[in-house]
């Protein structure tokens, strides 16, 4: 999923681990960096609709079971 335009980027320092960045760079090439972007950004989108679901449905996270 692209990002909108004109969504601002802000620069962080992450370590990942190393076998994870040859993964990448080998599917994506040097664009591995967009593609960790677009990761975490369909993370957090997913993120956010399942928090407003439950809150629709009055569900609070996680459940606990009650047997």
């Amino acid at each position: 999923m692209p990002p909108l335009q004109g969504d601002p980027l802000t620069k962080v320092t992450l370590n990942l681990y190393t076998n994870d960045v040859a993964t990448l760079k080998r599917m994506v090439g040097d664009r591995y960096t967009t593609k960790i972007r677009e990761i975490v950004q369909t993370y957090c989108r997913t993120a956010q609709a399942h928090q407003k679901a439950r809150e629709r449905l009055h569900l609070k996270w996680p459940t606990r079971s009650t047997s």
